[in-house]
């Protein structure tokens, strides 16, 4: 039996650090193996998500704060490539659709032609978290919330200062999901950079 892995990944990808990542993941497994004998592997599952989204936005912190020149530079890297990417699939997309809709004779404001600027606006989020994953050197989910925090708030900004109309129903739903739709691609990109590394790690917290 293993730990929620999406929950290790989130913890692994905000460890910029080898050795303190084999350590805080290795802690988190001990623990887990103690409580899943003793309270059975649900509770034990529970506690180890629970224990990894309270730890994420200090981990976040401490890489904002102690990140040194390299770093500060690969997320900056990260965060500037994944905005050009999501600025350029929202043109394109955008354009894709309105060329679709038209030609089928349905009009923008109808709910399937909504939709469509609902998911796919989202899925480009999920693209653009990847790219900022795959971008980063250390802590590659460390710049994967930058993305998303910088990103988040500078839809807020152009919210509060956009002129009447105000944006359709669709828009505030992919605002809502635009941190976890960023943060979800970002997750799928780790996923085979650290299945390795964290395998390993787990065969070494258990000889301990």
């Amino acid at each position: 039996m293993k730990p929620p892995r999406i929950a290790e990944l989130i913890l692994a990808g905000f460890l910029g650090d080898q050795s303190l990542e084999q350590a805080v993941l290795g802690d988190f497994h001990e623990e887990w193996v103690a409580r899943m004998l003793r309270d059975g592997e649900g509770s034990a599952n529970r506690w180890y998500w629970r224990q990894a989204l309270e730890t994420v936005p200090y981990l976040f912190a401490a890489w904002i704060r102690l990140a040194h020149w390299s770093g500060g530079r690969s997320m900056a890297i990260a965060v500037v490539m994944a905005f050009i990417v999501v600025t350029g699939l929202s043109v394109i997309t955008g354009s894709m659709m309105s060329v679709f809709f038209s030609a089928l004779g349905v009009p923008l404001e109808h709910w399937s032609a909504r939709l469509a600027w609902t998911v796919v606006p989202i899925a480009c989020l999920c693209a653009a978290g990847a790219v900022a994953a795959r971008i980063a050197r250390r802590a590659p989910l460390a710049s994967v919330a930058a993305f998303g925090v910088f990103l988040l708030s500078f839809q807020v900004l152009l919210l509060v200062a956009r002129p009447e109309p105000q944006p359709h129903w669709n828009f505030y739903v992919v605002l809502t999901f635009m941190l976890p739709a960023v943060m979800s691609g970002g997750v799928l990109a780790t996923r085979s950079r650290h299945d390795k590394s964290i395998v390993g790690r787990r065969d070494d917290a258990g000889r301990r």
